[in-house]
């Protein structure tokens, strides 16, 4: 409650004056919160296309691993949950960053 009376009546006009607008989130399952920043260009497109466009700050539970990179790519065993803020911007395939690992698939030859 205290984010939503005191931050962000300050933070949507300063958002408006960099050619964004902000939207604020509560995730209740994953106990936390979050700030959508889009541009305002963006708008009328529809809601896939203007998520490519968004820049997120999240605070809130996730998993993440801590363990080996299989030789497929994905993650195996262990992963912790920690409930930390992180950054999400789908248009540079970052997701949760700086705590995700990116994982790469190896090159397969045929």
């Amino acid at each position: 409650q205290v984010f939503v009376t005191s931050v962000f009546p300050i933070l949507e006009p300063l958002s408006r004056l960099c050619g964004f607008v902000s939207f604020y989130y509560f995730y209740p399952n994953a106990n936390g919160c979050g700030i959508i920043f889009e541009p305002v260009s963006v708008q009328h497109l529809p809601i896939k296309k203007r998520q490519r466009s968004q820049l997120r700050l999240d605070w809130h539970k996730f998993s993440f691993n801590v363990g080996q990179i299989g030789r497929d790519g994905y993650r195996h065993p262990p992963s912790i949950e920690r409930n930390l803020p992180h950054l999400d911007v789908p248009r540079l395939q970052l997701k949760h960053w700086p705590w995700r690992r990116q994982h790469n698939k190896p090159n397969v030859k045929k």
